[in-house]
């Protein structure tokens, strides 16, 4: 038997959940990244 590969479909509605749930994520990361780096910083002044 041999199957066809599908290509995986995804709606409209799941990409922007997607992006939106990225954007919660990556946010918050960034800035406790940029606030460390600000903190490290003052230490070597």
């Amino acid at each position: 038997m041999t199957e066809t590969a599908q290509p995986n479909q995804i709606s409209g509605a799941t990409k922007v959940k997607l992006v939106l749930a990225w954007i919660m994520v990556s946010v918050p990361l960034v800035w406790g990244v940029l606030n460390t780096l600000e903190k490290a910083s003052q230490l070597f002044r």
